[in-house]
């Protein structure tokens, strides 16, 4: 398994994206529920919804969370990691 760094500190880890002290901690995408969530929008999705690209999918949020969006399905669609990145389009 590679090493990278845990997404929320840094610290090199093994297993997953998260180090033992932020796995599950509700980091950003450490819990069950943000992954399940994330499972069930690109099975929905299939593809980014913009492009139709079925690569490095990633989940992202019409009205982001720190502007009072949530992680209801309504608000989650799929895109791909460029479409991700650029935010709108």
């Amino acid at each position: 398994m590679p090493v990278r760094p845990c997404l929320a500190c840094g610290a090199l880890t093994r297993k997953g994206s998260y180090c033992p002290a932020h796995r599950g901690t509700g980091a950003r995408g450490s819990t069950w529920q943000w992954r399940r969530v994330r499972e069930v929008v690109l099975a929905r999705d299939r593809a980014c919804v913009l492009c139709g690209s079925t690569q490095d999918l990633e989940v992202h949020h019409l009205v982001p969370k720190w502007q009072g969006g949530t992680d209801s399905l309504d608000n989650l669609e799929a895109r791909c990691h460029l479409h991700h990145e650029r935010g709108g389009t």
